[in-house]
């Protein structure tokens, strides 16, 4: 691996999912599009801004409040769940570099575990179908937890479940938020490069113990 002191600096991987494992952050920002126009709503950039650090309740939650759509939480929850379903059945793809970071990692014995905001159904859908899911331990969500990723509680949680030491594990994100917090609790860091991010490169590159465009980087023994 291109990082400094691999072996003997790290003991765990904690990754999130959508934006870093998968390419879906473009599918949920459709979502959200389609979903506003089907109450006459014009989708705004910021609004997938706005809500990317939010747990799944939160974000059904924000809509009803910044929006006055008359669905309740759950009503608007398993609306957005009817339509992606399909895409983490069936399409949403790995970034690149991934299957061959997996390998590694798992070689040289890392441990490894998934903390998301997905849907726990939809994320172990597409772990599933893309080959991943074995490697990981287990996988934890915000949902779960509780607290979204502006708290550090599920990248704990997840150190705790696997207990290992905080200082050798490291968190792997697309979400300037939740690097920062991971950061401030002793976690090393490496920030990945997704689209929906891309005016925020600069400051998680500052912020981050690493920073990469593809796990390819990564895969330089």
């Amino acid at each position: 691996m291109a990082f400094v002191g691999w072996n003997e600096n790290l003991d765990a991987c904690i990754f999130d999912l959508d934006g870093t494992l998968l390419d879906s952050m473009n599918v949920w920002q459709e979502v959200d599009r389609k979903y506003l126009a089907s109450f006459g709503i014009v989708f705004d950039n910021r609004f997938s801004e706005e809500i990317k650090r939010l747990t799944f309740n939160e974000s059904a939650k924000y809509f009803i409040e910044k929006f006055k759509i008359e669905r309740s939480e759950e009503e608007i929850m398993s609306d957005w769940n009817e339509m992606v379903e399909v895409e983490y059945r069936d399409n949403i793809q790995l970034k690149e570099g991934v299957m061959e970071t997996l390998d590694f990692l798992k070689q040289k014995e890392i441990r490894m575990c998934v903390a998301t905001s997905c849907n726990k159904d939809h994320a172990i859908m597409a772990m599933k179908r893309l080959g991943i899911y074995d490697y990981f331990e287990f996988v934890r969500t915000c949902k779960e937890i509780g607290k979204n990723k502006e708290h550090p509680d599920i990248f704990l949680a997840c150190a705790e479940e696997m207990e290992v030491a905080i200082e050798k594990t490291m968190v792997f994100e697309d979400l300037r938020i939740a690097l920062e917090v991971a950061k401030k609790e002793g976690f090393q860091t490496c920030g990945i490069h997704d689209t929906l991010s891309t005016h925020e490169k600069t400051e998680i590159a500052k912020l981050c113990d690493y920073f990469i465009y593809s796990f390819y980087e990564l895969n330089q023994v």
